[in-house]
C-alpha cells in the first residue's frame, strides 16, 4: 500500500474510528522508537564489552582481586 492509498483510507474513517486509529498509531510509533533505541544501546554495550575483553585477555581468579 502506498502512502497516498493509506492517506485516502485514513480520510474515509469516521471521527470515532480516526480517534481509535490515532491512539493505536501513537502507541505503534512510540513503541518502534523505543525498541530501536533499546536495540542501539544493546548493540553499543556488546561492542564495548567485546573491545574491553578480547581473546587475549587473561583469566582472573578471585584471589587476583584486591580488597581495599
Amino acid at each position: 500500500m502506498s502512502i497516498q492509498e493509506l492517506e485516502s483510507e485514513v480520510k474515509r474513517l469516521s471521527p470515532s474510528e480516526l480517534a481509535v486509529f490515532s491512539e493505536w498509531f501513537e502507541r505503534f510509533t512510540t513503541g518502534s522508537v523505543q525498541e530501536s533505541e533499546h536495540s542501539a544501546w544493546s548493540d553499543l554495550s556488546a561492542e564495548g564489552l567485546a573491545r574491553a575483553y578480547s581473546e587475549s585477555e587473561p583469566e582472573y581468579r578471585s584471589a587476583d582481586v584486591k580488597r581495599q
